[in-house]
Protein backbone atom coordinates (compact mmCIF):
# COMPACT_ATOMS: atom_id res chain seq x y z
CA UNK A 1 0.00 0.00 0.00
CA UNK A 2 1.08 3.45 -0.61
CA UNK A 3 1.39 5.61 1.78
CA UNK A 4 -0.81 8.86 2.12
CA UNK A 5 2.00 11.43 1.80
CA UNK A 6 3.43 9.10 -1.61
CA UNK A 7 0.21 9.59 -3.57
CA UNK A 8 -0.13 11.79 -5.93
CA UNK A 9 -4.07 12.26 -5.76
CA UNK A 10 -5.24 11.84 -1.91
CA UNK A 11 -8.54 10.07 -1.10
CA UNK A 12 -8.67 11.68 2.24
CA UNK A 13 -9.62 15.11 1.00
CA UNK A 14 -9.24 18.16 3.73
CA UNK A 15 -13.03 19.13 4.19
CA UNK A 16 -13.98 22.25 6.04
CA UNK A 17 -18.13 23.22 6.31
CA UNK A 18 -18.57 26.94 6.98
CA UNK A 19 -21.75 29.08 6.56
CA UNK A 20 -21.62 31.62 3.79
CA UNK A 21 -22.78 34.99 4.94
CA UNK A 22 -23.46 38.53 3.29
CA UNK A 23 -20.14 39.72 4.53
CA UNK A 24 -18.33 37.52 2.14
CA UNK A 25 -16.10 38.03 -0.58
CA UNK A 26 -14.65 35.05 -2.36
CA UNK A 27 -13.97 31.53 -1.74
CA UNK A 28 -10.95 29.86 -2.93
CA UNK A 29 -10.35 25.99 -3.65
CA UNK A 30 -6.89 24.81 -4.53
CA UNK A 31 -4.62 22.04 -4.70
CA UNK A 32 -1.69 21.17 -2.06
CA UNK A 33 0.81 22.77 -4.88
CA UNK A 34 -0.79 26.15 -4.36
CA UNK A 35 -1.03 26.05 0.07
CA UNK A 36 2.40 24.06 0.21
CA UNK A 37 4.07 27.20 0.70
CA UNK A 38 1.64 29.79 1.02
CA UNK A 39 -0.73 30.02 3.94
CA UNK A 40 -4.62 31.58 3.76
CA UNK A 41 -3.57 34.87 5.45
CA UNK A 42 -1.16 35.21 2.56
CA UNK A 43 -3.28 34.09 0.12
CA UNK A 44 -5.94 36.19 0.68
CA UNK A 45 -3.93 39.09 1.14
CA UNK A 46 -2.18 38.50 -2.50
CA UNK A 47 -5.52 38.50 -3.50
CA UNK A 48 -6.79 41.44 -2.30
CA UNK A 49 -3.72 43.53 -3.41
CA UNK A 50 -3.86 42.40 -6.95
CA UNK A 51 -7.56 43.22 -6.92
CA UNK A 52 -6.76 46.82 -6.44
CA UNK A 53 -4.03 47.25 -8.74
CA UNK A 54 -6.54 45.61 -11.12
CA UNK A 55 -9.07 48.14 -10.28
CA UNK A 56 -7.14 51.08 -10.45
CA UNK A 57 -6.21 50.02 -14.02
CA UNK A 58 -9.44 49.62 -15.00
CA UNK A 59 -11.46 53.22 -15.72
CA UNK A 60 -14.96 50.71 -14.85
CA UNK A 61 -13.70 49.34 -12.15
CA UNK A 62 -13.92 45.79 -13.23
CA UNK A 63 -11.84 42.94 -11.56
CA UNK A 64 -10.88 40.48 -13.97
CA UNK A 65 -10.84 36.61 -11.59
CA UNK A 66 -8.50 35.53 -14.11
CA UNK A 67 -5.66 37.80 -13.22
CA UNK A 68 -5.96 36.94 -9.61
CA UNK A 69 -6.06 33.33 -10.49
CA UNK A 70 -3.25 33.88 -12.47
CA UNK A 71 -1.18 35.61 -9.74
CA UNK A 72 -2.26 33.34 -7.39
CA UNK A 73 -0.67 30.31 -9.27
CA UNK A 74 2.56 32.56 -10.45
CA UNK A 75 3.84 32.67 -7.13
CA UNK A 76 2.60 29.55 -5.71
CA UNK A 77 5.14 28.25 -8.63
CA UNK A 78 8.18 30.68 -8.09
CA UNK A 79 7.73 29.54 -4.14
CA UNK A 80 8.39 25.88 -5.09
CA UNK A 81 11.11 26.84 -6.96
CA UNK A 82 12.64 29.00 -4.75
CA UNK A 83 12.09 26.46 -1.77
CA UNK A 84 13.77 24.02 -4.34
CA UNK A 85 16.80 25.70 -4.98
CA UNK A 86 17.40 26.25 -1.18
CA UNK A 87 16.57 23.12 0.06
CA UNK A 88 19.31 20.91 1.13
CA UNK A 89 17.38 17.19 -0.05
CA UNK A 90 15.78 18.29 -3.19
CA UNK A 91 12.70 16.49 -1.76
CA UNK A 92 10.17 19.26 -2.70
CA UNK A 93 7.26 17.41 -5.02
CA UNK A 94 6.31 18.36 -8.16
CA UNK A 95 2.71 19.57 -7.41
CA UNK A 96 0.41 20.59 -9.61
CA UNK A 97 -1.71 23.94 -9.51
CA UNK A 98 -5.09 23.97 -9.25
CA UNK A 99 -7.01 27.05 -8.33
CA UNK A 100 -10.75 27.94 -8.43
CA UNK A 101 -11.99 31.28 -7.58
CA UNK A 102 -15.53 31.71 -6.21
CA UNK A 103 -16.39 35.98 -6.21
CA UNK A 104 -19.56 36.58 -3.87
CA UNK A 105 -21.93 39.84 -4.65
CA UNK A 106 -20.05 41.60 -1.59
CA UNK A 107 -16.58 41.33 -3.55
CA UNK A 108 -15.98 45.21 -4.38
Amino acid sequence: MIKIQDQLISSDPEITAMQITADEDFMILGSAGVFERLQGIDIMNILWQQALIEQMKNKNNKINPGILVDTLIKLSAFKRESFKNNAEDNSVPNSSFTVILIIFKSFE
